[in-house]
């Protein structure tokens, strides 16, 4: 009878300890209320830390005391990218995940920029990582990475979601210019898909005004005569705005001209050198358009319709 008992409490205990752990939430609303907040067990804190040097992570948390926590984040990173050479995108991914939950941003960043790095380019990976930075208190960068998830999947709302909950973190309040509806308009449209999305539909559409045209030019009877001719036509009008549409994303990616604002603050002068007037100030995630670029100096336009330059090193494109 004891025997049994001992073998029912065993087989609890290694059932309760084998729950799953989940990836990174899709909203901060869900991720301030959902978010487990979990106590790292020594072995939890010695899979994070480990290395080929048995000793380095058992040490980890005494050397943490002693140096700034910039130094420690930079440690974690160099360590992360050692320990993670030779393993694949997918194992990546989940320990950035884990170590996300677990609370250890500056790992799970490490892990998410080591993807990168490799080549990945995804709305999830971006996505994830812009929550990570976000986490991080790196407001600008977590704006340009949601900017860049956004710019890849322009209809997903959690993008659209938390990018506008970053935004409400900005020390600026830019109030744009106003513009014309319909161009406003048009561009709400275009944001709904991605220029791909869009190429695909303008071929489908040119097609559609090929058919219609076939259908008017054959002696098929009036009917589908004028059936072929207002369908091609209107086929034709539809297949010139996704084709913009799509232009207009392919222009962007080639050339992109948007940027956010990285470094803490920002004077934007009057000419590109350090003895121009100072016209006024940017902030950490301001998101301006770069117009032109000079000798490490880079000439910006803001919402409002402000210009001036501003040194290249603060501004990261969103490409």
């Amino acid at each position: 009878m004891k025997q049994l008992i001992v073998t029912l409490l065993l087989v609890a205990t290694s059932s309760f300890g084998s729950s799953a752990m989940c990836g990174p939430v899709q909203n901060f609303a869900q991720q301030q209320q959902q978010e487990p907040e979990p106590e790292p067990t020594q072995q939890e804190s010695t899979r994070e830390g480990q290395n080929d040097t048995p000793t380095s992570a058992a040490t980890s948390d005494e050397t943490a005391t002693s140096i700034s926590a910039a130094e420690e984040e930079q440690a974690d990173k160099e360590e992360t990218a050692t320990a993670t050479s030779t393993k694949d995108n997918n194992t990546l991914w989940e320990e950035a995940n884990e170590a996300y939950y677990a609370g250890n941003f500056a790992s799970a960043s490490a892990l998410y920029d080591e993807i990168e790095q490799r080549g990945e380019v995804s709305a999830k990976l971006f996505y994830n990582k812009a929550g990570t930075l976000f986490k991080m208190g790196k407001i600008g960068e977590s704006i340009l990475y949601y900017s860049k998830a956004q710019r890849l999947a322009p209809g997903d709302g959690d993008i659209a979601h938390n990018l506008a909950i970053a935004n409400t973190y900005t020390r600026n309040r830019i109030e744009p210019v106003p513009e014309f509806f319909l161009k406003h308009w048009l561009r709400d449209i275009s944001s709904i898909m991605s220029g791909n999305a869009w190429a695909g539909i303008s071929i489908a559409l040119l097609a559609l005004v090929l058919a219609g045209t076939l259908l008017h030019l054959l002696p098929l009877g009036p009917v589908m005569r004028k059936t072929g001719f207002y369908g091609g036509l209107t086929s034709l009008l539809l297949f010139v705005f996704a084709f913009s549409f799509a232009w207009r994303d392919r222009n962007e990616t080639t050339h992109p001209t948007g940027g956010i604002v990285t470094n803490v603050s920002a004077a934007v002068k009057s000419s590109p050198d350090s003895t121009g007037t100072d016209l006024f100030l940017l902030y950490e995630g301001d998101r301006v358009e770069v117009l032109d670029a000079m000798n490490g100096w880079s000439e910006v336009a803001v919402a409002n319709g402000n210009r001036g330059w501003i040194r290249s090193g603060a501004v990261s494109m969103i490409d």
